[in-house]
């Protein structure tokens, strides 16, 4: 199906949230964009001299992306290790450093980041969160337009938060997406009525956890790793 290939992967266009109102009863997503994502948790006092922007965001249990910049903008000189394991530079001098680990982390355990940047060292350290499963709304459902769709997952543990996603085809080549953010303990969310039009949206479930760091770097860094499970439903929204 079209739409699964945008699931997992940076989908081409990313589309801003504008909630409407739920024409179905029970809790639902707030209104207005989803807010920026928190960054992690900061040393409480930085180091004197040179400092860098970290930015990891939705790591997973294998796959990484991390990069990292001057407080000028530039790319430093850098080398990124996961868990002992080195993450190649996209290109040299892009200070943007892509690969997958050797073995999955499993759900509980850290990922270990370090990065020397310039022969300064900063540390983060991430708990991978448990995936949650997703058991509503069932695969192939069909919503009327207009109506909201309720999302139900299970989760044995809490991460920092959860994003319920809905996912969908804008043309042949290209996609979008709609977000919103759960709470540690939430385990359903209803998305607004009159978020989707007609046709395919993909919905998923991601737990995150955020990074803490330890080293010189600049506030706004951040290091996120999130957690899915498949097979994720499809859900047809067909005229009234």
């Amino acid at each position: 199906m079209f739409m699964r290939r945008f699931t997992f992967g940076v989908l081409a266009v990313l589309i801003p949230l504008v909630a409407a109102g739920c024409g179905t009863s029970g809790p639902v997503a707030p209104e207005g964009p989803v807010e920026e994502d928190a960054p992690g948790d900061l040393p409480s006092e930085q180091t004197e001299g040179p400092r860098y922007y970290v930015w990891g965001l939705d790591l997973s249990a294998v796959d990484q992306n991390i990069r990292v910049e001057r407080e000028d903008g530039t790319a430093p000189v850098a080398t990124v290790t996961v868990n002992g394991e080195p993450i190649p530079e996209r290109e040299p001098g892009s200070g943007i450093f892509s690969g997958r680990l050797a073995e999955r982390v499993v759900a509980g355990a850290a990922l270990h980041v370090e990065v020397v940047a310039d022969g300064d060292t900063i540390l983060v350290d991430a708990i991978v969160p448990e995936a949650p499963l997703i058991v509503e709304p069932a695969d192939e459902a069909v919503v009327s337009l207009g109506d909201s769709i309720h999302v139900v997952w299970e989760s044995d543990s809490d991460p920092l938060r959860f994003q319920v996603n809905g996912s969908f085809s804008i043309s042949p080549t290209s996609g979008g997406s709609k977000r919103w953010d759960a709470g540690a303990s939430a385990r359903d969310l209803w998305l607004p009525a009159d978020s989707f039009s007609t046709g395919e949206v993909d919905v998923s479930v991601y737990a995150y956890n955020h990074g803490a760091f330890t080293g010189p770097v600049i506030e706004g860094s951040r290091v996120h790793v999130r957690a899915a499970r498949g097979p994720l439903p499809t859900v047809t929204i067909v005229p009234r």
